[in-house]
């Protein structure tokens, strides 16, 4: 027998049944579930998610509840490419299509959802479309009804994997779990993660689409009462794996937090504790549900990408500590728990392979997981030792094993960071670009005004990430650490006052060394340069050109304070880029050269009573090249070097 067995009514004469009929009939329809940001969300004709304009997403807010302000949003299809520009599902679905006309199953269908929404309401209520509504349960039912092995394969991503375990437990309770063929999961955070604290709390990592990002606060706002963020959150039972602590203090003050429990008084009083609650419950539901064993489940864990495992605060500043076991947004022990057999994706190799950078949000376009989840697909669950072919086929892929990652094999990162009004460039030495971009062409006015900045990512295995606020963010770019890889820096300045750079080696938890340069000017027009070798920290000066007038200024070295005959020519040179050749500025000018004539002396107490001279003209001086903005940076430079000497 091969399949089901349709019994009533009886066949009067012998069916066709030959091999190429059992190849042709094989495979079960596939339901396809996306992960969370991932479906177009609408109202009428407007589309506010992907989003033109953070009007667009304050418009999706949800009240102290978690139910959506505006009751009129209703959710379309999964996100092919964003903003038409980056793969996130496209190809993925061309793969389904190519799968369906050639025969290898009969049929797939995506469910598009509200994300916004508990897991359990996306489950078991009603989905509104455009003219109807639609419920995943019957979708599920009526696709097994039309397969020819009477059963669905669910494939699902991120956030549509809590989705499916849930979609399965409650068709368990209604005994039609025999529906249900195989479940797929790839990158599915059964346990939570810790970056979903970061995005929840700060508005942080909320990046879809070739380095779109939304404004933090308006992020935040979106993530505060949206019931399906806290589900995200790391559950007791990912404490219990000993995965935490999630939250760490610098100053030592307070212990890190480690326990389920802990956790939840801590994003409780920041956030929403009801919501916090129900994330809780959800996990306690899910968490120990254990799978009809007749249901086939493979997991697909993405690693090699830097991935937060905890987020530290130290006095108002807060940032990640890392693994490399990750997809960049889920920590693999997260994504395997529980799942079946295990695949394991070094996104950071398939990247440099294939040519595209694969982190969590589009590893679904690689062609290495597009190849696994085929193999999976076209060999049925019911052929004995199928598990050990499909598993033997998968280990032939550059990048692919059978199982988890080896959590010994922490890999090593350059982390570049800057702090303060500039923008951080890296280049390796083919010219591929990590770091922001000008506003690609043909985008929706709104995105180009400035509402989104944008980034990419050309390095294979780099990424790029910004913490803190709008305003004045603090850019990491993290590079492959290897062996005789060259990278070139650039900073470019983009306001005036001073900035921080910093080049560490990481692996995993540990900092294996630092060097920090700080203090140091900036100006719209500054451009500063080194640069770093994989395997070694950096001992190369940062040479920096205050007025971009292509030759260095200011040679500064790792640790040493900026000497201050350099500081105050920086504050000269700044003064002439911003205000030009007037009566004002050459007064200004004149009082620089009788101050730094007084320091070349050693006469420091005439040195700081002429800088607070300073100080006070620039407070009221009427400079007509000059912005209230910019004289008050230009004031802060002068209160600096007045700082560095009293």
């Amino acid at each position: 027998m091969y399949g089901s067995v349709v019994y009533k009514p009886w066949l009067t004469v012998e069916p066709p049944f030959d091999q190429a009929d059992t190849v042709k009939d094989c495979c079960s329809s596939i339901l396809f579930i996306p992960g969370l940001q991932a479906s177009r969300l609408y109202t009428g004709t407007n589309r506010l998610w992907e989003p033109n304009r953070n009007e667009d997403v304050e418009k999706l807010y949800l009240d102290a509840g978690g139910k959506s302000i505006d009751s009129s949003v209703y959710s379309g299809e999964p996100i092919d490419m964003a903003f038409g520009i980056k793969g996130i599902y496209g190809s993925f679905t061309e793969l389904l299509d190519k799968m369906a006309n050639d025969g290898t199953i009969k049929e797939w269908k995506a469910f598009g959802y509200d994300w916004r929404k508990p897991i359990a309401e996306v489950v078991a209520g009603h989905e509104q479309k455009a003219t109807t509504t639609e419920s995943l349960l019957k979708i599920t039912e009526n696709l097994a009804a039309r397969s020819p092995t009477g059963k669905v394969t669910l494939i699902a991503h991120s956030n549509g994997g809590l989705v499916a375990k849930y979609l399965v437990k409650t068709l368990a309770e209604q005994g039609k779990d025999g529906i249900i063929d195989s479940v797929i999961s790839v990158a599915v955070p059964y346990l939570g993660t810790p970056q979903a604290i970061i995005g929840l709390l700060h508005g942080d990592g909320q990046s879809i689409g070739y380095g779109t990002i939304l404004r933090k606060s308006v992020a935040k706002g979106l993530g505060i009462n949206m019931p399906a963020a806290y589900s995200l959150i790391p559950s007791a039972a990912y404490f219990a794996k000993s995965l935490g602590p999630t939250i760490a203090f610098a100053d030592g003050s307070t212990g890190p937090i480690d326990s389920a429990a802990d956790q939840s008084s801590f994003i409780g009083e920041r956030a929403n504790a009801v919501l916090m609650a129900g994330g809780e419950a959800l996990h306690g539901i899910l968490d120990p549900f254990h799978w009809p064993v007749k249901i086939a489940r493979w997991a697909l864990v993405g690693w090699g990408q830097r991935t937060t495992t905890a987020i530290t605060y130290s006095d108002d500043e807060y940032s990640a500590t890392t693994t490399s076991m990750g997809d960049g947004t889920v920590v693999a022990p997260s994504a395997a728990f529980g799942s079946g057999t295990t695949t394991a994706v070094d996104l950071a190799l398939v990247s440099k392979g294939e040519k595209i950078e694969f982190r969590h949000a589009n590893i679904l376009e690689s062609s290495a997981v597009q190849r696994i989840i085929s193999n999976i697909v076209s060999n049925p669950n019911a052929v004995s030792g199928t598990a050990e072919r499909i598993e033997g086929a998968l280990a032939q892929i550059p990048g692919v094993t059978i199982g988890e990652p080896d959590y010994g094999k922490e890999k090593t990162f350059l982390v570049v960071s800057t702090h303060s009004p500039v923008d951080a460039h890296v280049y390796d030495a083919l010219g591929n670009h990590t770091g922001t971009i000008s506003v690609p062409a043909g985008l929706d006015e709104d995105v180009q005004e400035g509402l989104y900045s944008f980034f990419e990512t050309g390095i294979p295995g780099s990424s790029f990430e910004t913490f803190g606020s709008d305003e004045s963010p603090d850019t990491y770019i993290s590079l492959p650490d290897e062996v005789g890889a060259a990278y070139s820096v650039v900073i470019r300045g983009t306001g005036i006052g001073e900035f921080t750079y910093k080049v560490e080696r990481i692996r995993g938890k540990e900092t294996l060394g630092m060097v920090e340069y700080t203090a140091l000017p900036t100006t719209p027009l500054m451009i500063a340069s080194t640069t770093i070798l994989g395997g070694a920290i950096p001992e190369n000066p940062l040479q920096i050109d205050v007025d971009g007038d292509g030759s260095a200024d200011i040679i500064a070295d790792a640790g040493v304070p900026l000497a201050p005959m350099q500081f105050l020519e920086a504050i000269k040179k700044t003064v002439i880029t911003l205000v030009g050749d007037e009566q004002q500025s050459r007064d200004l000018l004149r009082r620089i050269d009788r101050i730094a004539k007084s320091l070349d002396k050693g006469k420091m107490e005439k040195v700081l009573k002429d800088m607070s001279k300073l100080d006070k003209a620039m407070g009221h001086k009427k400079l007509s090249g000059l912005s209230a903005t910019d004289r008050e940076m230009v004031m802060a430079m002068i209160r600096k070097f007045i700082d560095q000497f009293e």
